[in-house]
């Protein structure tokens, strides 16, 4: 089973995206800040989705943390434009169009990781059926949007 790095500092995030990603295939671990990724040095993972702004720091260098640097996935709720201004978003997220703007879609998500992994040789697992879930940029009732999210949302 491939693996897969999430680093997201926002807990409901993190919850429906790994939902998402286990649903792909992957063995998911989570983290939630720089300091966690620094800890994981390591550690391979066949994919990293890292958000862009974390509270310690960016998801840039959470990911040069832990040395990752082929399948690697930055995501953000900031507008692109906001980012490039402020000098946050990687050049190489736009060049190879590694970045995706939260919310998205489960067939957003996919057809990412499809693009990312095609030349490891592996394979997205799950088929959505063309069913899509939007992953909650700002939740009010965390628990329960997360819980009506997982409950609904997601493809059996």
């Amino acid at each position: 089973m491939p693996s897969a790095l999430l680093i997201e500092d926002d807990p409901a995030n993190q919850a429906v995206i790994a939902v998402m990603l286990a649903r792909c295939g992957y063995d998911v671990r989570t983290i939630g800040s720089v300091r966690e990724a620094s800890e994981l040095a390591k550690h391979q993972f066949d994919v990293v989705i890292a958000d862009i702004v974390l509270r310690d720091g960016s998801g840039e260098a959470a990911a040069q943390a832990i040395g990752a640097t082929a399948g690697l996935l930055f995501i953000s709720g900031w507008p692109v434009s906001d980012l490039w201004d402020r000098g946050l978003l990687p050049p190489s997220a736009l060049e190879r169009q590694h970045f995706l703007t939260k919310p998205f879609t489960f067939g957003e998500l996919r057809e990412r990781l499809t693009q990312l992994i095609a030349i490891a040789g592996q394979s997205v697992h799950e088929d959505f059926g063309g069913r899509e879930a939007k992953v909650p940029q700002v939740v009010a009732a965390r628990d329960g949007w997360v819980q009506a999210a997982l409950a609904s949302d997601c493809p059996p």
